[in-house]
């Protein structure tokens, strides 16, 4: 396995968690604990990762240094990812592709509600699990009910992905982002979807009518 793979990983880990371990990363990489703690002893050589303070070898953790984050590229992207359609799809397919991790942020419920003036047909936790699932996302968080800046400040992207039709100011958070000292470029995806139904507005309405067609 590539360096770069290894180090992939163990950010995961670390988004997760806060830190990693040599136990917590031999899982994930599915190998032995010895083989694991090698390899951690190399890239620590290398300066890629640090421990965090003095403790017993099991029980010792370590995070990603400056160095070793710059071994991989991390995209971001956010959504309310209420029904998920094709259009969902294809552009977290088209963010992954810019990148060698894939981060997306979910909505919290109080979020949308304030944003679009209603709650979501899923809740928070479901939609943020049923994302996680989908095969071109690595890591799915909840995003913050206070501050927007919050998810991102804590994974540190290289690229923030914005969908063709998503309701942001991209030169507002990139002056956002610079003024709270947040280095990464952020970019407007060119993805579109010619579905009848690539729109959860266009999938609730359509729901309501088959229903209302419905002797029940």
């Amino acid at each position: 396995m590539k360096t770069r793979d290894i180090l992939k990983t163990a950010y995961l880990l670390q988004l997760k968690h806060g830190f990693f371990t040599i136990e917590s990363l031999s899982k994930l990489l599915g190998k032995s604990y010895s083989r694991t703690s090698a390899i951690l002893k190399k890239l620590h050589a290398a300066g890629y990762i640090k421990s965090l303070g003095k403790s017993e070898k099991r029980k010792a953790k370590y995070i990603i240094d400056d160095r070793g984050r710059k071994q991989f590229k991390v995209i971001l992207t956010a959504g309310t990812y209420d029904i998920i359609h094709t259009g969902h799809i294809r552009t977290l397919e088209e963010a992954k592709k810019r990148g060698d991790l894939l981060v997306v942020i979910v909505a919290r419920d109080k979020t949308v509600e304030k944003v679009k003036g209603r709650l979501p047909v899923i809740p928070e936790n479901q939609r943020k699990i049923i994302v996680q699932a989908l095969k071109p996302v690595d890591l799915a968080i909840l995003g913050s009910e206070k501050d927007f800046l919050e998810p991102i400040r804590k994974v540190k992207p290289d690229l923030i992905a914005l969908g063709r039709d998503q309701p942001v100011n991209k030169r507002k958070l990139e002056e956002d982002l610079k003024k709270h000292d947040l280095h990464c470029k952020v970019i407007r995806l060119k993805v579109w979807d010619s579905s009848p139904l690539a729109k959860t507005s266009k999938i609730i309405k359509k729901i309501n009518e088959v229903f209302h067609t419905l002797d029940i």
